[in-house]
């Protein structure tokens, strides 16, 4: 039986698409339920959903209180702080591993150490939106690099809504959730 160089080229790909590292990057506060005078931070995980161990380069979450109307034009491109580097920190298959990051007030950039009732008032109502995005850059076992990213905004509590915390922000531009 003769095999062809494009058949072993297509087997290769698919052998390495179903070992290679699978990293999803996502919220940990499912179920938050955001409360006066609390630390308003934020709790991401990585999980490595693949068969074979990741090497972590670099991360970061940016987590901000914005206007809503930021939120309904949000950049085409997001814009990170100063990454978090891992220095090729392993992550086995089927392990996580988190991290947390402080609320920012743009256009200040400085951490926000608590919420007041008010503040609190203006997210239930609408007007402004606890916003998280974020990445993580690995390298599979393949030597190749990688990168997932996630989006996602602060769900009140309701009647109607199963389930408050942080959910996706599904109409984000195509740059705040991709994977490679």
């Amino acid at each position: 039986m003769r095999v062809h160089a494009k058949h072993l080229h297509r087997l290769a790909g698919h052998i390495e698409a179903s070992e290679r590292a699978w990293l999803i990057i996502r919220s940990d506060m499912k179920d938050y339920i955001l409360k006066e005078n609390e630390q308003p931070i934020f709790r991401w995980s990585i999980l490595n959903t693949g068969n074979t161990i990741a090497q972590l380069t670099a991360t970061q979450t940016v987590y901000e209180l914005v206007p809503r109307a930021f939120v309904d034009e949000l950049p085409q491109e997001p814009d990170y702080s100063l990454a978090i580097t891992l220095n090729n920190l392993p992550l086995p298959p089927r392990d996580s591993i988190g991290y947390t990051a402080n609320l920012i007030e743009p256009p200040k950039s400085s951490a926000l150490e608590q919420l007041d009732q008010g503040t609190i008032n203006t997210i239930r109502i609408g007007q402004l939106v606890l916003l998280a995005y974020g990445y993580i850059t690995y390298l599979d076992a393949f030597g190749n690099k990688r990168e997932s990213r996630f989006c996602e905004r602060y769900v009140w509590p309701s009647e109607g809504i199963a389930n408050a915390g942080f959910r996706p922000l599904t109409d984000a531009p195509a740059a705040y959730t991709k994977y490679t």
